[in-house]
């Protein structure tokens, strides 16, 4: 959830931006972001996608976002 913050951050994006991006409501994205959870690749890719960015980019484990660098999203 750190790099999706950051990249919120970055994009001068608000939580209820990204929880519309990914059709969620505005508390529940609160909830996973104040947790520091991870999101479903579904929604990271969505995300990634709307923002124009490797969704690799938004995975804060260096290990998964590796392999996620090997994977074509198409």
């Amino acid at each position: 959830m750190k790099a999706l913050i950051k990249l919120r951050e970055e994009k001068n994006l608000s939580r209820s931006d990204i929880a519309t991006m990914i059709n969620m409501r505005y508390s529940n994205y609160c909830i996973l972001e104040r947790k520091d959870l991870e999101l479903p690749l579904d929604y990271l890719v969505t995300i990634a996608t709307e923002c124009n960015v490797p969704f690799y980019e938004l995975i804060d484990n260096p290990n998964i976002k590796e392999i996620a660098k090997t994977i074509k999203i198409i």
